[in-house]
């Protein structure tokens, strides 16, 4: 389910986070690989969602394995749709109409009420809905960047978003199951594997400390810029009416 998770999304010859996420979560990502603020969005996207996906699963039943993906074809055009008008009912298990799909209690309160709003855009930007092309499914859903799309609507249900069309294969429908599951899979060994990075790249210190799983404390630590080193100043002659240095050992006065 890959494809799903993390489609190649491409507008005006830029990848999106989303994009780029699918290779790290393939490839083992070495420490240059920070050096790209692509990679950098694209490791807060997993984060944000692979915390999401913990809050959901913990509630959630185990799958007995996860289902086979499709490939997403998308097309850059952007159409604004409200969240309110998505087809969460296509999700059949965890569905929680009465609830407003709030089925995690407090823990997903508390993780909601930290996000601030401009993150929660910031990972639609970075991963924007892929809704199939109205010629091809008249369902108004959502087949691929499910989760920052969901995660949306339980924080701000009013929100009106710019989603992508798909034009290729109609995708099955998903259960909130299978896809909770599928993110874990995918993105919680990067996550875990890169908690200091995340903890640096946060927009926030409450953020760092939720996205990251580490201490608020153990955040700050990480936070704090690298001392400056200066660069080893060559000796110089003393200028006129300065004093030459005296002779001696460096550690003070010579005898």
């Amino acid at each position: 389910m890959l494809d799903e998770l993390a489609p190649q999304v491409v507008i005006a010859g830029h990848r999106l986070p989303c994009a780029a996420l699918r290779a790290l979560a393939l490839r083992p990502p070495g420490p240059r690989a920070w050096q790209s603020t692509l990679a950098k969005n694209a490791l807060l996207l997993a984060a944000s969602q692979v915390r999401f996906a913990q809050l959901l699963a913990a509630h959630l039943p185990s799958p007995d394995s996860l289902p086979a993906g499709v490939h997403v074809d998308v097309r850059p055009q952007g159409v604004v749709i409200p969240l309110g008008d998505i087809g969460w009912e296509e999700l059949p298990a965890g569905y929680a109409p009465e609830a407003g799909l709030i089925v995690a209690g407090p823990d997903l309160a508390a993780y909601l009420q930290v996000l601030p709003e401009s993150f929660i855009r910031q990972c639609l930007g970075w991963a924007p809905p892929i809704v199939m092309d109205p010629a091809r499914d008249e369902r108004r859903r959502i087949v691929a960047n499910v989760l920052p799309a969901l995660m949306a609507w339980h924080h701000s249900p009013d929100m009106e978003v710019v989603a992508m069309r798909s034009v290729g294969e109609v995708p099955p429908v998903r259960s909130l199951v299978e896809i909770v599951r599928a993110v874990l899979h995918h993105f919680e060994p990067l996550v875990t594997e890169h908690a200091e990075e995340i903890a640096r790249f946060a927009p926030s210190l409450d953020l760092a400390s939720q996205l990251s799983g580490l201490s608020r404390a153990g955040c700050a630590e990480r936070r704090k810029p690298a001392p400056w080193r200066g660069r080893n100043r060559r000796a110089r002659a003393p200028g006129a009416g300065e004093a030459a240095p005296a002779e001696g050992n460096g550690n003070g006065p010579a005898d």
